[in-house]
């Protein structure tokens, strides 16, 4: 949602992307509100190629997305959804094999962690984002989207001194870029 519009992030990707030359931008979206997604997409006709519905908290809806898109990997997924930070952990370790290799995962508004708000359901606003001050734990005591990227981090540099046992945990994951606000996970070919 841009400037309370719904689906605005998808029209700013879709202007991004389309501004690349030689590269096919074939845009998916994944939505928990099904009539908010309809709606949008008949009011944006050629913006998304398919939208999906269903819930980020929920492999099987997510797997089921992933199918209907066509069961190949993707180039680029952005996770730009409610922000509760449950969701963006499962829809992070559920759809980031899902990226090719060479590929790039993007985290939004990964602020969720350190502070709450409202998420957005489509046409309703849902349950607190369930960030605190530390940034690290939710107010009901889980780990945060940003407690999850930092595993993740100490999980990949320490592949390299002594945690191998881990390595299937970061997923074929070679580089991770957290900022302010997004995080950045890169699929690229490992390098001996």
């Amino acid at each position: 949602m841009i400037r309370r519009i719904p689906g605005g992030s998808a029209l700013g990707w879709r202007y991004l992307f389309n501004q690349v030359d030689g590269v096919e931008f074939e845009l998916h979206v994944f939505e928990f509100d099904k009539d908010c997604a309809l709606k949008w997409h008949e009011n944006n006709p050629n913006i998304a190629s398919m939208v999906h519905t269903g819930d980020a908290s929920s492999e099987e809806d997510l797997n089921r997305a992933y199918q209907e898109a066509g069961g190949q990997p993707f180039d680029v997924i952005i996770d730009d959804a409610s922000h509760i930070n449950w969701h963006q952990i499962k829809t992070l370790d559920v759809m980031l094999p899902k990226v090719a290799v060479g590929g790039v995962f993007i985290v939004e508004d990964i602020q969720s962690s350190c502070r709450g708000w409202a998420a957005n359901m489509g046409t309703h606003r849902g349950a607190d984002v369930g960030g605190t001050k530390d940034c690290m734990t939710t107010r009901d005591d889980k780990e945060t989207i940003l407690s999850h990227l930092m595993e993740y981090q100490r999980v990949l540099v320490g592949q390299h001194n002594g945690f191998r046992d881990k390595k299937e945990f970061l997923k074929g994951v070679t580089k991770i870029e957290i900022h302010s606000n997004s995080a950045l996970l890169s699929r690229e070919i490992e390098r001996a």
